[in-house]
C-alpha cells in the first residue's frame, strides 16, 4: 500500500513538472522563436531546489519547529543557488551573462520554487494530520457508541424480564405472549442493530412492539399512545436512537397506575423526523426523570451520530415531562 502511494505520488509530480516545463518553454518559443540553451539546465536545477526544500528542509527543520535553522539553511541554499546559476551561464557561454535585472529575476525564481516546496509540503502534512485526527475521532466515536449501546440493551432486558416474571407469578395468560414479543425485540437488537444503519420502518416497528409489550403489563393503558405520521419506506437511520426516551417514559410515566399518560408521536417529512414524547411524572421523581441515564445517553448518541443535524428540546413541569427532537437524516 505504501509503495503504491509512493509510486502514485512520483507519477503525479512527474506529470505536473512535465506540463509546467512544456507550458513555459512553449511561451518562450512563441515570443522568441527559440528556447535558450540554458533554459532546461536552469529549470532542472530549480526543480532540484524545490525537492531539497520539500524533502529535507521542511520535514526535518520547519515541521519540527526548528525555524531559525530552517531560515538559515534556506538563505544559504539561495546563496549557493545564485552562485551556481551564475557559474552555469558563464560555463555555457550562452551570451546571456547576468546583469542586475537578471540577477533579481533569478533570485525571485529561486525563492518562488522554495516557497512552492514549503507550501505544498506543509499542506500535505496538514492534510495527513487532519485525516489521522478524523480516523482517531471515528474510532473513539465507535467505541463510545458501543459503550452507550451496551448500557441500553441490559437496561431494557432487565426491565422486560422483571415484567414477565411478575406475570408468571400471577399466572397471567399474557406471559407467553410477552415472551414471544420479547424474543422478537431481542432478535432485532442482536442481529440488526449491529449495522451502521437500519431501515426507519424496522426501527419504528421495534418501538411499536416495545410499547405493546409495556402496555400488556399495565392495568390501565388507555393513556398510552404511539402515533406514526408520514412515509417510512426507503428511509434509513442509526439504530436505537429513541428507545432510551421511550424507556424513560414508561419508567417515570407509570408511577401512578390509575393515571398513566404516555404519548409518543413520529412525523416523517422527507428526510426530516419530528419526534415527540410526553408523559406524566411525579414531583418526587421529577429530578431523576429530567437527568436520567437514558436521557443522557440519548443526547450523547445524537451528538456523536448526527452532529449539527438534530435539535433536542426539553420541557418539564411538576406533572409533565416532554421531549421533542427534530432530526435531519442526511
Amino acid at each position: 500500500m505504501v509503495k503504491k502511494k509512493l509510486q502514485s505520488k512520483i507519477l503525479i509530480h512527474t506529470v505536473i513538472w512535465l506540463f509546467f516545463v512544456l507550458i513555459i518553454s512553449s511561451q518562450i518559443y512563441l515570443h522568441t522563436s527559440e528556447v535558450p540553451y540554458n533554459f532546461f539546465t536552469r529549470i532542472l536545477f530549480n526543480i532540484s531546489l524545490f525537492y531539497i526544500n520539500y524533502s529535507i528542509l521542511v520535514p526535518y527543520f520547519l515541521l519540527r519547529e526548528k525555524r531559525i535553522w530552517y531560515v538559515t539553511l534556506v538563505l544559504l541554499l539561495c546563496f549557493i543557488a545564485m552562485q551556481i546559476h551564475i557559474s552555469l551561464d558563464i560555463y555555457i557561454q550562452s551570451g546571456f551573462l547576468m546583469n542586475g535585472v537578471a540577477k533579481a529575476f533569478t533570485a525571485v525564481s529561486i525563492l518562488l520554487y522554495i516557497f512552492l516546496g514549503s507550501t505544498i509540503r506543509v499542506f500535505e502534512e496538514w492534510r495527513r494530520n487532519e485525516l489521522k485526527k478524523r480516523k482517531i475521532q471515528e474510532e473513539r466515536n465507535m467505541t463510545e457508541l458501543k459503550a452507550l449501546k451496551n448500557q441500553i440493551n441490559p437496561h431494557f432486558l432487565f426491565n422486560s424480564l422483571n415484567n414477565i416474571y411478575s406475570l408468571v407469578v400471577k399466572e397471567s395468560k399474557k406471559a407467553p405472549m410477552q415472551i414471544i414479543m420479547l424474543s422478537d425485540l431481542m432478535r432485532y437488537m442482536l442481529y440488526q442493530t449491529d449495522d451502521e444503519f437500519v431501515y426507519l420502518k424496522s426501527e419504528i416497528e421495534y418501538l411499536q412492539n416495545y410499547v405493546a409489550l409495556q402496555k400488556m403489563r399495565l392495568y390501565n393503558n388507555a393513556g398510552v399512545r404511539l402515533q406514526v405520521i408520514g412515509e417510512l419506506e426507503g428511509q434509513r437511520i442509526r439504530p436505537l436512537l429513541f428507545v432510551s426516551i421511550v424507556e424513560n417514559a414508561f419508567k417515570y410515566g407509570t408511577y401512578n397506575v390509575n393515571d398513566v399518560l404516555i404519548e409518543i408521536l413520529f412525523k416523517i417529512k422527507g428526510n426530516n423526523i419530528y419526534f415527540e414524547c410526553r408523559n406524566k411524572i411525579g414531583g418526587e421523581i421529577k429530578e431523576t426523570a429530567d437527568s436520567g441515564i437514558g436521557l443522557k445517553n440519548t443526547k450523547e448518541r445524537f451528538e456523536l451520530l448526527y452532529p449539527d443535524k438534530h435539535d433536542i428540546t426539553i420541557r418539564s413541569t411538576d406533572e409533565i415531562f416532554e421531549i421533542g427532537i427534530h432530526l435531519n437524516l442526511i
